[in-house]
Formats: C-alpha cells, structure tokens, sequence
C-alpha cells in the first residue's frame, strides 16, 4: 500500500505467515520459529519512507533509495508516491506505505537487506521462515539480494523429509534447487493420489499447498494418468484371457470337446489350470478396486500402490498328479516384468520451462559459485545493490 499524507492505497500479495513486533535488532537460534525483532523504528535516521505492517508496533522509518534500490517492484512504488506527491498534501512530507499482506519476518529481512544491514539479518532460519521469504523474493522480484546467505538458510532444507519437501516445493522452484524439484516431483508422481472428481494431488493424505509452482500440479497429473493406464493395461490384458476360449461343449456322454486355455501352457489344457488362474486374477484384482468390466473413472491409487499390488498377485494352485507340467502356465513372472518395466521408463513431470526456470534461479544466486556460508564479507553484499535482479 502506498500513499502520502495519511491515505494509504493497498497493494496485494501473498497472505502473512508468523508475526513480529518492529523490525530492528534481530535474534533467532537455528530452527526457531520466530526471529523477534526489538529496539527503535528506524532503519535510517533521516529517512523519509514510512513502512507499515499490523505486525508492526509503530511504522519502520527508512530511506527510500535504499528501499527502492533492493527491487524493481520497490522502485515503482517510490516512483508513484514522488509522482503523485505533488498533487498531495505537503503536511507530512514522508512516504507511507503499507505491506501489511507479506510474512513479517520475510519483509524484515528483506529492508535489512536494502539498509546494508547485514549484522541483523539472521544465520539461520527455520523451514516456515525460508519458505515465507522464498514466497517474497519470488514476488519482488529480489532473489538475487539473498545470495549471501541462502546457503547456510538451505542447510535445514537438506536435512528435511520428502513430506516435508514437496509440502514447501516452493523453496526449490525460487532458490534454483533442480536436483531437489526433480526429485519432489518424482515422488508426486509416484506416491501422490487423487480424490474422485479432483484435479489435486495428495500426498500422504494432505492435498499440496496452494504455493506451488506454475504447471507442476498439472505436469504430474499428466505423466500419472499415463504410467496408471500403462499399468491398467497390463492387468486388464491379463483379465482378457480369462474371456478365452469359450466354454466348451459337454456332450450326452460327458466327453468334452478340444479344450484351450488362455493360460494353460500345455498341450491339451486344463479346466482346472485355467480356473486356477483366472479365480486367483479375478479375486486378486477386486481386492485393489479393479472388476472384469475397465471402469471409465480414473484409479485413485498412486503408481507405486498400484504397481505393488499388481506385483503382490498370487496364483493359489491346484493340486494335480505332476504339479510341475503346469508350472510355466503361472502369469505373474511375466506380469511381473511388464510392471517394472513400465516403472523403469517413466518421464519426468519436469518441464522444459520449469527447469529453465529453476536454472536462472541458480544463475541469480550464484550458481556453484554461491559465497561459502558465514564467510561474506561486508562488500560482497554491498556489490549486490550495483544491480537489480
């Protein structure tokens, strides 16, 4: 929001995510969930920029050369509010602008950032913390201001969960992390499930965050309803052969007319290997949802469920004079086989764009070259504000 006088003109944004009081000394301990800023409301002494936040106690006062100097975004409010201020009311000559809508913590940093602040801003941050400014950077467009840091900050992300990684994905789409998005996006595809009538994707039960990135929810949909019909395909075939041949014809004398069986590998066939098969097919396939009539509805299973109770198949066998004339007639070794072949030959929901997008994220922050953690010296940062990003 920005205005003169007492007028403030709202701008939207991302939903606020944790809370602090006015951001100026700041202390936190590694995975804290809070960083509780303290001390006086001035980031610059004779500042002329009033920043508002319903976090805030009393509005931050700082300059706005600095502040316009972090982002783009930034820039362009400053440049309305000197634009408009001619037309305005001369009473309070200083810049007011509210950003009540971002996350407290993740807006405090950032105007550390712009002030060349660096003693306040914090070594560590938790998982809510960094994803709460990934969200900010990505929307001011400032992710090339946290290349010092972002480093040791990642270093609570790569000790966290696959649950916990796909539930803040964002963090690896904003801070150029290919590796880690490839592989939230394989675990999507392979263990996320859906609900009926549902466009969402759900892993372990919990549908993702509305934070995720462009094309991902709808890329992993795609390539899942690929490899489940894949896989549909192979059970289904299975179930056709229990449609062949037609019964056969019993005559006055109970003699049997030429019988052959879709399973039965040997010369004549038997009812009994058929029934076996068949029996165990149709009762192994109805305990994981799937009938003799293909349902048009979409499985609701994930690929790996799925694919292990298709694997998990048993043909409970009868008992016969020479058992063995009818081992090679048990389908599930070749079931088996097609199933992990499918598995082993999966595309990845990753797309061209996205990871072009991720690649420049890389490039903003360094690449390979991101400055060693803790070890950023004063003027490396200060460098940063010689560009935008």
């Amino acid at each position: 929001m920005v205005s003169s006088g007492h007028e403030l003109v709202s701008y939207g944004g991302p939903s606020s995510a944790g809370s602090a009081n006015l951001p100026s000394e700041t202390t936190t301990q590694p995975g804290s969930d809070n960083i509780t800023p303290s001390g006086d409301a001035m980031l610059h002494p004779s500042g002329d920029l009033l920043i508002y936040h319903n976090e805030f106690t009393i509005p931050l006062l700082l300059c706005s050369k600095a502040f316009a100097l972090l982002c783009k975004p930034w820039a362009k409010m400053v440049e309305y509010r000197m634009v408009m201020g001619s037309e305005e009311s001369k009473e309070d000559e200083r810049m007011k602008i509210d950003l009540s809508d971002d996350d407290p913590i993740a807006l405090s940093i950032l105007l550390y950032i712009s002030h060349l602040r660096f003693e306040m801003v914090p070594s560590f941050l938790s998982l809510k913390q960094l994803f709460a400014l990934s969200v900010l950077t990505d929307k001011y467009e400032a992710t090339r201001m946290v290349r010092p840091w972002i480093a040791h900050w990642l270093s609570i992300w790569n000790f966290a969960s696959m649950e916990t990684k796909v539930a803040n994905v964002w963090i690896a789409w904003e801070f150029g992390l290919l590796g880690d998005f490839e592989r939230i996006a394989t675990a999507l595809v392979l263990d996320a499930e859906i609900k009926d009538d549902s466009d969402s994707l759900f892993y372990n039960s919990k549908e993702l965050p509305g934070e995720v990135p462009p094309g991902l929810i709808e890329s992993a949909l795609e390539v899942r309803r690929k490899v489940i019909g894949q896989l549909l395909d192979i059970a289904y075939a299975y179930l056709d052969r229990c449609r062949l041949p037609p019964p056969p014809v019993y005559t006055s004398t109970f003699t049997t007319a030429p019988f052959r069986s879709g399973f039965c590998q040997t010369s004549a066939g038997t009812h009994a290997c058929h029934v076996s098969m068949c029996g165990s097919l149709l009762l192994g396939l109805q305990e994981i949802g799937l009938y003799t009539r293909r349902d048009t509805a979409p499985c609701n299973l994930s690929i790996n469920k799925l694919a292990t109770a298709l694997q998990g198949l048993k043909i409970f066998h009868f008992s016969l004079a020479s058992p063995g004339v009818h081992a090679g007639c048990d389908p599930i070794p070749e079931l088996k086989r097609k199933v992990k072949e499918v598995l082993a030959n999966i595309p990845s929901a990753v797309t061209t764009a996205h990871a072009a997008h991720i690649e420049r994220q890389k490039k903003l922050l360094g690449g390979d070259k991101t400055c060693p953690p803790l070890l950023v010296p004063f003027q490396v940062a200060s460098r940063l504000f010689s560009h935008t990003r």
